[in-house]
Formats: C-alpha cells, sequence, structure tokens
C-alpha cells in the first residue's frame, strides 16, 4: 500500500483581462469527497502576473492510501479573480480534474485550463491549475 498526495501545484494566466485591469487576484477552490481546499484562503487572494510564469502553490488537497490497482478521484475547481470598486464584481470559473492514482505511481501533473466569467456572462480571461500527485 502507498499514501498519494495530491496538491494544488500551480496556477498560471493564460488569457488576461481588459486594459482597465491588470494582475489577476486568484482564489483557487478545490473539492472531493469530504476534501475542500481553498488557496490562499477563504476571504483573500493572491496576485498572479497576467503574462507571468506558473505560480507556485504548493497546497496538499488529501492524502489517499492506494492499495492496489488504479483509484480514480474527481476534483471541482471553482475559480474566482477577485474585482471590486472601479472594475466591479468578482470573475468565476469552474472545471474538473480526474486524476489516476496507483500504488507504484511516479509524479504526475494534470492541468485544466479553466474559462472566467463576468457576472454578466462575457469572458474575462483564462487559468490553467495543475495539480500534482506523487507517493509519500
Amino acid at each position: 500500500m502507498s499514501n498519494i498526495r495530491v496538491n494544488i501545484d500551480s496556477v498560471q494566466v493564460i488569457e488576461g483581462q481588459g486594459v482597465s485591469e491588470g494582475d489577476f487576484e486568484l482564489r483557487v477552490q478545490v473539492q472531493e469527497g469530504a476534501h475542500n481546499v481553498v488557496w490562499p484562503a477563504l476571504n483573500g487572494w493572491e496576485k498572479v502576473d497576467r503574462n507571468g510564469p506558473p505560480a507556485s502553490v504548493n497546497q496538499t488537497v488529501a492524502i489517499y492510501p492506494v492499495s492496489s490497482g488504479k483509484l480514480t478521484k474527481a476534483f471541482k475547481v471553482n475559480l474566482t479573480e477577485v474585482d471590486g470598486g472601479f472594475n466591479g464584481a468578482d470573475d468565476t470559473g469552474t472545471g474538473d480534474i480526474t486524476l489516476d492514482l496507483t500504488p507504484d505511481m511516479a509524479p504526475a501533473f494534470v492541468s485544466k485550463t479553466i474559462s472566467l466569467n463576468r457576472p454578466n456572462g462575457s469572458y474575462a480571461g483564462k487559468v490553467k491549475v495543475t495539480l500534482g500527485a506523487q507517493r509519500v
């Protein structure tokens, strides 16, 4: 049997916002079963450069015991680009990431690009979220 840790590995802004806005102020929530992790904090946000490299997160979502075969886990990712003031309400998006966990697996990374939309439904940008899994 092995224990496999699943992390939020990184986030990266793939496409930016309007001219009046700069970097993204992101909050990422990952849910699977009873596991619910928010980065950086429930009411917080972290600045992520809209033209920059992936921002390292490295926050544990859960550790799963895997005894044999393959354990498939589906993670729901909720993104919030925190706005307010002049630029209006928060932009949000959701996506799903599935990971196959095995007792002898090498480190694995799976990414999903999630579109953000404004409250009126218009497009606000894209963010790539990467989850990682490895034996611990």
